[in-house]
């Protein structure tokens, strides 16, 4: 029997693992604490409580509400004005997880789920919004799958889809889903008989799965949830900073250069009155507050590099005077960020030293960045 201990485990779609610890926690904190789920009026509760037989401007109307969608009502005309065989079609009771696979291939469960997405995706009719009106219809058979949970369960959306990829990519995701939660059922059983039990909460599998996995992110959360995420998937980070007088406090930048989940995002600001060390602390700083889990930070600063790989910092925390050979130690609010953002539990950081212009296109990026954001300062 699943107890506390138990894990989700999800092989992705690039051949990585996710690990998602204490799902019964996280889910009493997802539903209890994220609006989509809290109050009579909100996207849970309303979810399979309207007309089954069709999709209407109100359930349009419930997922721009409950959902923080802003999809404009007129890229849905079709869809109302149409018809509705596709959805009366499939079984109000149909279940995308608890079926063994020879009775939802009697189901034909992926050609119903095929029609539905082929259907309802299109121009101005996303993954994310969607699935959502999808799941408003068949709460039990449709997960809620937004940029979060695609690139949780590692697939890349592409930055302006077309209608043909978002349907490709949306039978794929919900394939996979079904595939990991077949994987999980007892531990996703448990956790939903545990919420019914202990907290009143009563939710689909599918939906205590996509819930589980967007939380995962970690550019997502739920205020005063806790949470242990265990990702096969390694965060690749690489930062920089400049500042335009060496050694003395002048106009500086920083920037970062982040891949996770197959994206990639940058980051970079500017400061006044700052050095080219501060610089280089900040990037990292900045770039560890949007992440959990392992991360490799790639930095040609061996100033940052060797207080860990060396461990300096044993020498300047043994007694807390924070004194090195050449007396105290300089930066160090920035260190003592540093330090709380590598050791407080939620992250697995490493850093690697790499020759700065010397042929890494990353490098040489946040470089350029780094060294624009010092000239944006004025």
């Amino acid at each position: 029997m699943p107890n506390d201990e138990q894990v989700i485990r999800i092989e992705r779609e690039d051949d990585e693992a996710l690990i998602i610890g204490e799902p019964l926690a996280l889910a009493v904190a997802f539903f209890t604490g994220d609006p989509s789920s809290v109050g009579e009026d909100s996207f849970d509760q309303l979810a399979g409580g309207g007309d089954a037989s069709k999709i209407v401007l109100e359930d349009v109307r419930t997922v721009n509400r409950t959902m923080r969608a802003r999809s404009p009502h007129k890229y849905w005309t079709a869809i109302i004005d149409g018809q509705f065989e596709w959805l009366t079609a499939i079984p109000e009771d149909l279940d995308l997880l608890e079926l063994h696979d020879d009775e939802w291939a009697a189901t034909n469960g992926n050609g119903l789920l095929d029609a539905a997405v082929d259907a309802v995706l299109g121009k101005g009719r996303g993954l994310a919004v969607g699935t959502k009106v999808l799941h408003l219809k068949r709460p039990r058979l449709f997960p809620v799958l937004d940029r979060f949970v695609a690139e949780m369960f590692g697939v890349n959306m592409p930055s302006a889809p077309t209608p043909q990829q978002r349907r490709a990519i949306g039978q794929q995701l919900v394939r996979a889903v079904r595939r990991e939660g077949r994987r999980n059922i007892e531990v996703l059983g448990w956790v939903q008989q545990k919420l019914h039990d202990e907290a009143n909460i009563d939710r689909p599998l599918v939906r205590i799965l996509d819930g589980l996995v967007w939380f995962s992110h970690p550019a997502a959360g739920v205020p005063g949830a806790k949470r242990t995420l265990e990702s096969g998937v390694k965060t690749v980070v690489w930062t920089d900073g400049s500042c335009n007088a060496n050694g003395m406090h002048g106009r500086g930048g920083w920037a970062a250069r982040i891949e996770q989940a197959g994206t990639v995002r940058e980051i970079f600001d500017s400061a006044h009155g700052t050095t080219h060390n501060r610089m280089e602390l900040t990037a990292i700083c900045e770039a560890l507050e949007t992440l959990t889990g392992a991360i490799e930070v790639r930095t040609d600063s061996t100033y940052v590099e060797k207080c860990f790989n060396q461990n300096w910092h044993e020498r300047w925390l043994r007694d807390g005077s924070w004194k090195g050979s050449n007396g105290p130690i300089k930066n160090r609010d920035l260190w003592e960020r540093l330090f709380g953002l590598k050791w407080d539990g939620r992250r697995d950081v490493t850093f690697v030293w790499i020759r700065g212009h010397a042929g890494d296109p990353n490098n040489h990026r946040v470089d350029r960045l780094a060294r624009a954001a010092a000239l944006s300062a004025g």
